[in-house]
Parts: structure tokens; C-alpha cells; sequence
């Protein structure tokens, strides 16, 4: 699984990179959201090295080799078995329903709805994530990251910055 893929190289460049213990990893990432924030702001060492440092070298440490095999590119001639849908990611029960959401992403881009994704992943894994589900080509109006968003995540309100220049809540509510 892919979650699990990104856990343990988490907790290999924690042990390398801070001596922090995968219990303690999983600590921080309870506390902060993302372990990496957590790492980032309770060791000297991620204080020395910055923010945008520490993030660049742990995307590139622990995202880089990931096995994406488990990530087919959707297809609609699939047949519906899970075999065929192993996604790798907790909460795809099935393929029927994995389908469903992802035809419901191209009809609203079609309404002219502004899809954005906000992921702490950084962005390269998230458009190899979109190639794999066959979602490559849908418009989107914006990806946010850390890397592209100054370090901050989800879990942050400066995260969302961006999104609501982009979005101000008066014009959707």
C-alpha cells in the first residue's frame, strides 16, 4: 500500500535525519498533523536547516521511490473486482464506488466547478497519483502543497491562503 509505503520511509529519514523513533513519529504526526511539521518545528536540527529545507529533503528522501504498481490508471473497461482497484489508499471499498467519484470529478469540472486539490503530499506525487487514476487531464484550478505554499500545511490556516484569494467565500457562498 502506498500509505504505508510513505510511513515507513518517514520513519527511516525521521531515525537517519533526527533520531526520532517510529512511535515517536507517529506522535508527532497525531500533534502536528504531518510528522514532517512536527520534526521541522521540535528539533534544532530542523530549525537550522529551515522549513523549506527540511520539507524539500523529506519529499525527496521519502516520496522518490515509491512503488506506485498498486495505483492502476483507471479505466472504465476494468472489471469490478477489487483486484482491479487497489488503490492502495484506505477508504476505496470498491471499484463501483471509486468509479462513481471519479466520473462525479469530470462532470463537475464540466459545470465549470473549480476543482482544487490540497494535499501535504508534494506535488509531483500528486500528479502521478491523478496520471495513475486516469484523472491526468482533468482541469484543474489549482494544487496546493507545502513546496508551493511556502512549507505550510493543511493543518495550518496560512495554507489556505492562496485558495481563498483564488476563492473569496463571498462569490461561492
Amino acid at each position: 500500500m502506498i500509505e504505508t509505503q510513505i510511513r515507513d520511509q518517514c520513519h527511516i529519514y525521521a531515525k537517519e535525519m533526527f533520531n526520532v523513533s517510529p512511535e515517536s513519529c507517529e506522535e508527532l504526526h497525531r500533534q502536528y498533523g504531518a510528522t514532517v511539521l512536527g520534526l521541522y518545528l521540535q528539533h534544532q536540527r530542523g530549525a537550522k536547516m529551515g522549513r523549506e529545507n527540511v520539507l524539500a529533503e523529506y519529499y525527496t528522501r521519502v516520496y522518490r521511490d515509491l512503488d506506485m504498481s498498486a495505483l492502476i490508471k483507471y479505466s472504465t473497461d476494468c472489471s469490478d473486482t477489487e483486484d482491479h482497484m487497489n488503490t492502495g489508499y484506505s477508504g476505496s471499498s470498491s471499484v463501483q464506488k471509486t468509479r462513481i467519484a471519479l466520473q462525479s470529478l469530470h462532470s463537475i469540472s464540466k459545470l465549470g466547478i473549480p476543482i482544487v486539490i490540497a494535499s501535504n503530499s508534494p506535488a509531483f506525487h500528486v500528479h502521478r497519483v491523478l496520471y495513475r487514476l486516469g484523472l491526468a487531464e482533468l482541469p484543474l484550478a489549482a494544487i496546493i502543497t507545502p513546496e508551493r505554499n511556502g512549507g505550510t500545511m493543511k493543518n495550518e490556516a496560512a495554507f489556505w491562503t492562496p485558495l481563498l484569494e483564488m476563492f473569496p467565500i463571498d462569490q461561492f457562498v
